[in-house]
């Protein structure tokens, strides 16, 4: 992780020594350095040591060393405890040097040192010969600072070190003349650890005094240090040691160059499909063969230390990715019958995760650093937390811009005519987050990049699948959006960090059109033709601006001209089946239908096939029907329908009831997009008797709704009473003994209203199940009438024994409800809205019909 400025391994002590001895038969050398304020100094606008000495001219000699950054210093330390959510402990170059000694003796490994003064050198000989009469000390060298930065003279220094057949060189030059030696000459000096511990020969030696324990415990062995050397430390101390201090505190610049050797790390086994697993990882491939299995290897570290799952979906992948996926035989492969593209993917992943705590969703070109998936899981136990993203970095260790915010006209303005050319700018302004200070600490955000993203399962569950009308691109800006619908929080968390080498399903024209003909339907699906109109338009001044290159070139001849949105490339998506097993004659599922043909084929069409085999009996119930619903009803196979003359839903449920054969029982509005899946799942679930009435989750469906409409669907969904109840949802059902007290349904308005009213909190329940879909209205007249009727049915319960008794007069619980889940200026404009809304239809009731619907929601299919 990074910690300030600089990037740093968080390792514990005994891991760090075991990395330090593993490294004596590793083929490269592992280099290991301490970051501390001295650090930050020296290295903190630029880690390039890790690769070349910045000092002295390159000579490549870098590139066979690995990197190890250790903690040290109490304010370093400090800032990767409360970023990371554990307690590192201080690793100075002093803390371990005795222990790395000793262990060194053990395994008869030749030590050498390079700094310092032939008579320290002398007394430490001396002190060693002492203490550990069998350390193999292989030679001390004392060069002069001339020699040590002249390159004829180090090489000379480096061939005398190797000929003595050093394996661990002590190199104790100070900051940052050791770092850089390091990077230059390292490799030439044959020893297999390199350890840049400034200090140590002196301390070792006898000539300077560690701090004694309460002194460094209290974080202020710089001062002990100061007071018994202040001629050579003051500067350090006094003059560089603020201005890094303040650097700790506010840069966000990430570089990982030195990451950690990972050959000692313990790999799992994924968890199998018929158990408990903590996490539940989907990764969707094609053309991943250069990746996948690297992928697979940080996973493995990850599930050493929790039950994880692993899924992957593979796209029909024309290259080795599969074979090199079933390598694996407890990893879960998914192979699509097309190219469902990554949204598509992924749902068909999330159907495998099984019973799990939390989903993590990956991109295959990824490297997950140790540690990351169990601090994402971790964070989640906020309950208001959605998603929760990592720390993006890139090849070379530079920080990704990987935070986004809410697409908007200004800020499609402003990426237009800035691009990323003025980084510091007005966050209205831009769409990206390019300000370093945000990728320092965690924090709130609108989406980010959806190559990584963990989540809730429930939230999984309830935000649904991932829509595929944006293939590859801009999936996940419309996910984000109807996670931060359910009133949860996008959590920002740096302590986490993926590598992403990006464009690993491939880059082409094509691909860049298509990245900016899914910014314009995105927000043709949210907003007003003129808005999107306005937007389209600003995003092809963008494209212009950079037409000097082919692909924005054709980027723009492809946003202009709608009809040539065809060309660009498609999903290619497998009829959908929905495969059920198990006995037949499940439950019944009764649907009463007024004038609905319009949806009723939208409805009916999942359901059919599950009907026709028998799993379920499906009835409509035709009430006062003057269109052709019972006719198109009638034509989907598997259905039964039930005509009546007059309209009434009471008296269409009654006649369902009549008509049907099977308990338990669903009753499902005929707007309501369900799966069969979901369907069984509620009645499996009444069959096993514990309880008397349950639901489906549910989804809101905005698209095409008004910004106010989905203000207020938001405000609803932070209602925590209204995620349990048995009305909202357009499906409840009832066990045979739930009918029983029900009897016949009323002539009432609401009847999931009263069935609710009915059952104890510990008689019904919400099935996790993939959501049914309620579509919303789509301006607020329309929604002012369902309110409308909504709290009439309210009223009419209130004169009801049962309703009285079990307290439907909520209206100031709800009110308080709504204000309990303000959590900043968004979700408080949203509890305005509802509480406006609610207001509005309830002065209303009186004076309108006895029953109204939307007909805005009501398209035809």
């Amino acid at each position: 992780m990074t910690v300030g400025a600089v990037a740093v391994d968080l390792v514990d002590r005994d891991h760090a020594v075991a990395l330090v001895l593993g490294s004596l038969s590793e083929a490269d050398p592992l280099a290991v350095v301490s970051a501390n304020l001295d650090h930050i100094h020296h290295f903190a606008h630029d880690e390039s040591w890790a690769r070349r000495a910045p000092a002295l001219p390159s000579e490549g000699a870098a590139e066979g060393l690995r990197w190890l950054t250790l903690l040290d210093g109490v304010p370093l330390v400090r800032t990767a405890n409360a970023r990371s959510g554990r307690d590192w402990p201080k690793l100075s170059g002093s803390d371990l040097i005795v222990t790395l000694l000793e262990s060194a003796a053990d395994v008869g490994a030749k030590v050498g040192f390079l700094g310092g003064a032939s008579l320290t050198h002398r007394e430490l000989r001396a002190r060693l010969a002492d203490t550990m009469p069998s350390l193999r000390i292989a030679g001390t060298w004392a060069p002069a600072r001339s020699e040590l930065t002249d390159p004829a003279a180090s090489r000379r220094i480096a061939a005398e070190i190797h000929a003595a057949g050093v394996e661990i060189l002590v190199v104790a030059l100070g900051k940052p003349l050791q770092e850089q030696w390091i990077a230059r000459f390292g490799v030439a000096t044959g020893a297999r650890v390199l350890l840049a511990f400034g200090a140590v020969v002196d301390f070792l030696a006898g000539r300077v005094r560690r701090a004694p324990q309460r002194v460094a415990d209290a974080g202020a062995e710089w001062a002990w240090r100061l007071m018994l050397e202040p001629r050579r430390l003051g500067r350090r101390y006094l003059i560089h040691g603020p201005p890094s201090l303040v650097q700790l505190r506010r840069s966000a610049k990430v570089v990982r160059g030195v990451a950690p050797p990972d050959s000692g790390l313990d790999r799992g086994k994924f968890a199998a499909r018929e158990v408990h697993a903590d996490v539940a990882a989907v990764v969707v491939t094609y053309n991943s063969a250069s990746d996948i299995a690297t992928l697979i290897d940080d996973l493995r570290v990850a599930a050493h230390g929790m039950a994880l799952r692993l899924i992957v979906v593979d796209n029909q992948s024309a290259d080795e990715t599969v074979d090199r996926v079933r390598e694996h035989g407890d990893v879960v492969l998914i192979e699509s019958e097309g190219n469902l593209g990554y949204g598509g993917g992924l749902n068909a992943g999330l159907q495998a995760v099984g019973d799990c705590n939390a989903v993590v969703m990956l991109n295959p070109d990824l490297r997950v650093d140790q540690g990351s998936i169990g601090l994402m899981h971790s964070a989640l136990v906020d309950g208001t937390i959605g998603a929760v993203v990592p720390l993006m970095v890139e090849e070379d260790g530079a920080t990704y811009p990987s935070l986004r915010r809410e697409p908007s006209l200004i800020r499609a303005l402003g990426d237009a005519l800035l691009g990323d050319r003025i980084s510091v700018r007005p966050s209205f302004t831009s769409e990206v987050e390019m300000r370093s200070s945000s990728y320092l600490s965690a924090h709130d955000v609108d989406w980010a990049t959806g190559a990584a993203l963990m989540m809730p399962a429930s939230v999984v569950r309830e935000v649904g699948d991932w829509w595929d009308d944006y293939p590859i691109y801009s999936e996940e800006t419309d996910y984000f959006r109807r996670i931060r619908e359910t009133g949860r929080r996008i959590r920002f968390e740096p302590a986490a960090v993926v590598r992403h080498r990006g464009g690993g399903s491939g880059a082409s024209v094509g691909l860049a059109a298509l990245m900016a003909v899914n910014r314009v339907r995105y927000v043709e699906r949210y907003h007003s033709r003129v808005y999107a109109a306005l937007f389209r338009a600003v995003v092809a001044l963008g494209e212009s601006l950079r037409s000097y290159d082919v692909a924005h070139r054709y980027s723009m001849s492809v946003v202009v001209n709608k009809r040539r949105w065809q060309e660009l490339p498609r999903i290619s998506k497998p009829e959908a089946r929905q495969e059920l097993s198990g006995q037949r004659a499940r439950g019944s599922v009764i649907v009463p239908a007024c004038n609905e043909a319009a949806v009723i084929r939208r409805t009916l069409e999942p359901l059919s096939e599950a009907a026709a085999d028998g799993y379920i009996e499906l009835i409509v119930v035709c009430n006062g029907c003057t269109d052709d619903t019972a006719a198109i009803a009638r034509a989907v196979p598997g259905v039964s329908v039930v005509e009546l003359q007059h309209g009434s839903k009471p008296a269409a449920l009654n006649a369902g009831d009549e008509a049907a054969t099977l308990w338990p029982r669903l009753y499902l509005d005929a707007d309501i997009q369900i799966t069969a899946s979901a369907v069984v799942a509620v009645l499996d679930r009444l069959g096993q008797g514990d309880v008397l009435a349950a639901r489906p989750d549910h989804t809101y469906d905005c698209s095409g709704a008004d910004a106010v409409v989905r203000s207020y669907y938001r405000a609803r969904q932070r209602i925590p009473q209204h995620k349990r109840a048995m009305w909202g949802a357009g499906a409840y059902g009832l066990s045979s003994e739930g009918h029983h007290r029900l009897g016949t349904f009323p002539a009432l308005t609401g009847d999931d209203l009263y069935v609710d009213s009915l059952f104890h909190a510990d008689e019904k329940t919400v099935v996790p199940t993939e959501p049914s879909v309620v579509k919303t209205p789509a301006n607020v007249g329309s929604l002012v009438k369902i309110l409308r009727r909504a709290y009439r049915g309210g009223i009419e319960l209130r004169g009801d024994d049962a309703g009285h008794r079990h307290g439907q007069n909520t209206g100031a619980r709800t009110a308080f409800a709504v204000v309990r889940g303000v959590r900043g200026p968004r979700s408080a404009a949203d509890a305005a809205v509802y509480l406006a809304m609610a207001l509005a239809a309830r002065r209303q009731v009186g004076d309108h019909p006895r029953w109204e619907r939307d007909e805005t929601s009501r398209v035809r299919t």
